[in-house]
């Protein structure tokens, strides 16, 4: 089984192209073993170029849209200064869309948290030659307040500090978590592989246990949607016979396989 991973892999590598990427992670998809995030690389550089990527993180059939990404978050423990000094938190993250400043409503299962004083919320993005502090004023935060600043669109890379106190008279450390919100990309309907951009999407998003033979011919369909054929024929015929030789369940992909193929030749 190991040896037809790595067929499988070494093909997709050698021939770089999405449809050969997909087919190659559909038989991947279709197998049980310890191979899921193979096929998930595979699945995700065939829709990195099917978007037309221009470099920098920016595409010609995709754009960047205000939040749905994963968050950026920087936890700290704020520690009253001797001078009044304040403590920098720094978080950078990539394709950042929003900022959020929170004070947990509690340190621990047993206590609660102590308030805090946000005296700055200083956020750069190279790419707009762009350097900003969204806080107007110093704002004191009780347990559970928030403070949320939207930077307008998605920057490619920001680079956030925030400026935070607790009073001389506190007699603990104040919980305060930074959070940068990042947008996520989004497919132009104009595209002209919009469906299968969508599709790709969709097993990136969902948690796939393998093996899935719903999603391995989800996969097939992507692949022939962008004219796969069968690069090595002799491989392709060696993936076979292992599997026709393996367990019943191997041996029905196999044939199913070797219908595949044979369909598939001009």
């Amino acid at each position: 089984m190991l040896a037809l991973i790595v067929t499988a892999t070494a093909a997709a590598l050698s021939l770089p192209t999405p449809a050969d990427r997909l087919h190659a992670a559909a038989v991947l998809v279709a197998i049980d073993g310890d191979h899921a995030e193979v096929a998930r690389s595979l699945v995700e550089s065939a829709l990195d170029d099917l978007r037309g990527p221009l470099g920098e993180g920016e595409y010609r059939w995709a754009a960047w849209v205000v939040g749905g990404g994963p968050a950026v978050r920087e936890e700290a423990r704020v520690r009253a200064v001797d001078g009044g000094e304040p403590q920098v938190v720094e978080v950078e993250a990539a394709h950042a869309s929003r900022i959020v400043v929170q004070v947990a409503k509690r340190r621990s299962l047993f206590s609660g948290n102590y308030p805090c004083t946000v005296t700055s919320v200083v956020w750069r993005c190279p790419a707009w030659s762009r350097e900003e502090n969204s806080l107007t004023e110093r704002r004191r935060l009780a347990r559970g307040d928030r403070l949320a600043f939207e930077l307008g669109a998605v920057c490619p890379a920001v680079v956030v500090e925030v400026g935070a106190t607790t009073e001389q008279a506190t007699s603990g450390d104040s919980e305060l978590t930074v959070e940068v919100e990042t947008g996520h990309l989004e497919d132009d309907h104009a595209s002209p592989h919009f469906e299968t951009a969508q599709t790709l999407a969709r097993y990136l998003a969902a948690t796939v246990t393998l093996p899935d033979e719903r999603w391995s011919e989800e996969l097939r369909d992507a692949s022939r949607r962008l004219g796969h054929r069968p690069p090595r024929l002799r491989a392709d015929l060696q993936r076979i016979q292992r599997l026709l030789d393996g367990s019943e369940r191997e041996r029905r992909l196999g044939r199913e396989l070797l219908d595949e193929l044979i369909s598939d030749l001009p």
